[in-house]
């Protein structure tokens, strides 16, 4: 998780660019920042992640998953929020992230480990 400093920089950011914090994806709840609204649904995941979307509206829109380690790395879909399979479909880009930053952690390792 990234500091409470660098999470609200990075809130403040995509706020500028007209989206909204929407659900935020915690290893462990405890380390969830202070001061989340109601509004952001906290739940437990494989990696630290931050979901944003544009503002609701009818049909499909942008969600974009952020990663919150020290990689910076993003995901972004488009779904229909009132589609049946909307939660599933958050899940599988939440995993694909989480295999991507895992891959790169593997990888970065194997660099370092090479080098030394």
């Amino acid at each position: 998780m990234t500091s409470p400093a660098e999470f609200e920089a990075l809130i403040a950011t995509y706020v500028q660019h007209g989206w909204l914090l929407r659900r935020l994806v915690l290893q462990d709840a405890s380390n969830a920042p202070s001061g989340l609204t109601e509004d952001v649904t906290l739940t437990k995941g494989v990696v630290d992640a931050a979901w944003f979307s544009r503002p609701p509206q009818p049909g499909s829109i942008a969600w974009e998953i952020r990663y919150l380690g020290s990689s910076q790395y993003a995901l972004v879909e488009h779904l229909d929020e009132n589609s049946a399979d909307f939660n599933e479909k958050l899940h599988q880009t939440e995993q694909r992230l989480a295999d991507a930053v895992h891959a790169k952690e593997r990888l970065d390792t194997r660099c370092y480990s090479t080098q030394t």
